[in-house]
């Protein structure tokens, strides 16, 4: 377990930082309020909280969602969604999580010329349901891609679109629409380089759909459709090793199932009811909870799955702390997985090929083993700086100037930065 928030309360975002942790959200419940109210909890051990005073970001009619959370390096950024103090697109950041400034995000300039009020109003009027809050802009997720921060929203004016924004230092902010009319984006997700934003519109009929806009390097996205039979709702998605899962809901299945895909075009049915998806350690993770405790399965691709045995939990959502992912309960208990830190004696003897040291380290320091070649992997594990007796299993590749070799873990295979390994 890493964090239990508070009663009634609700998160959306944790960040980590080295001094503590951030968590964003809002209050479930709040005598004589009819609405739920933001909430922004700092803490250090995840049991500890102090909620901040919002009163100088909040006005106290005004209804705000907290997006999302990320830590820089050098500073907290909230994402937000609704107007306040009369400003919508609004960025809050923090040096230390107690103390709150406030900045706006701009939409960009319409491509084509201006569309009138009362033509603006009407579209409105046409798509209530994609836009439930008050604003022009509405920010909805936030995710450290590489070098650059990523800022996914929506603006209503002059015509609804979905928007990126994009920036390096957190100050100043570039800003695109993301291809197709009278769409939204809800939130953004990242793996192995690529990035997904996940959004959706209404269509004649005031019938809701789903899209994803695709971009391995943040300069050309894409736009594709779901190509899902008697696809109904998209009520949760993930990105992970070998491909993506949707889980949905259908006119002729009383139960929503999760489709995987491996390319992002062709879907197919896994038959798995999961109540939350993750990947964990560089693998997927899915949940079926009984009671407050759940039934796990693991997964090397989205498309086939072996039983993990119990948990001890019965997680509801996925949350995002950097690169890894956390487990949320509906009672606000966390759960992480914790990587492994593994020694000479932990490692498998392989007497048929030469060994390896590890070299370069630090004696305070670790070498990250990750799934794939290259820093865009997850991490599944980290040899002590003391560590001899690796194993290779004589695969590599080269990433940029970087040479990555496949070794022997206790678990699995990973990857590491041959500079890092010394024949021994």
């Amino acid at each position: 377990m890493v964090a239990e928030l508070p009663a009634d309360t609700i998160a959306t975002g944790i960040a980590s930082s080295p001094d503590g942790m951030v968590v964003v959200g809002w209050h479930d419940k709040i005598p004589g309020v009819a609405a739920a109210r933001p909430m922004i909890l700092v803490g250090s051990d995840g049991r500890g909280w102090t909620e901040i005073d919002l009163a100088d970001l909040v006005g106290p009619e005004d209804i705000v969602v907290l997006t999302g959370v990320v830590w820089t390096g050098t500073e907290y950024l909230v994402t937000t969604e609704g107007a306040s103090l009369g400003e919508s697109g609004v960025v809050w950041r923090s040096n230390d999580g107690r103390n709150w400034l406030r900045s706006i995000l701009e939409p960009p300039q319409p491509e084509h010329a201006a569309v009138g009020r009362d033509a603006a109003l009407i579209a409105r009027r046409l798509t209530p349901e994609l836009i439930q809050v008050d604003g022009d802009v509405g920010l909805t997720g936030i995710r450290q891609v590489g070098d650059s921060l990523v800022v996914v929203g929506w603006t209503q004016w002059p015509a609804i679109r979905a928007v990126v924004w994009q920036s390096l230092d957190a100050t100043s902010w570039t800003s695109r629409f993301l291809p197709g009319d009278g769409e939204i984006a809800f939130g953004i997700e990242t793996h192995a380089g690529a990035t997904f934003v996940h959004g959706g519109g209404t269509g004649r009929g005031g019938a809701g759909y789903s899209v994803v806009w695709v971009d391995d390097d943040l300069a050309d996205w894409r736009r594709v459709e779901y190509d899902i039979p008697d696809l109904e709702f998209l009520i949760g998605g993930a990105v992970g090793p070998g491909g993506r899962l949707v889980r949905i809901t259908s006119y002729t299945e009383s139960n929503a199932t999760w489709w995987a895909s491996t390319d992002g075009t062709r879907w197919s049915n896994t038959g798995a009811t999961f109540d939350a998806v993750g990947v964990f350690g560089g693998r997927w993770v899915g949940v079926t909870c009984a009671g407050q405790t759940g039934e796990a399965a693991v997964a090397s691709a989205p498309d086939v799955w072996e039983p993990a045995g119990d948990v001890d939990f019965c997680p509801r959502s996925v949350l995002h702390d950097g690169d890894e992912q956390v487990f949320q309960t509906a009672y606000g208990v966390m759960w992480r997985w914790s990587i492994p830190v593994w020694t000479t004696d932990d490692l498998p003897e392989r007497a048929d090929t030469p060994v390896f040291a590890v070299v370069n380290v630090a004696v305070d320091d670790t070498l990250n083993v990750r799934s794939g070649p290259g820093v865009d992997h997850p991490v599944i594990g980290r040899l002590a700086p003391s560590t001899s007796g690796v194993s290779l299993t004589g695969e590599e590749t080269f990433v940029g100037t970087a040479r990555w070799v496949e070794i022997v873990t206790p678990a699995r295979t990973g990857w590491v930065n041959a500079y890092y390994l010394e024949e021994a």
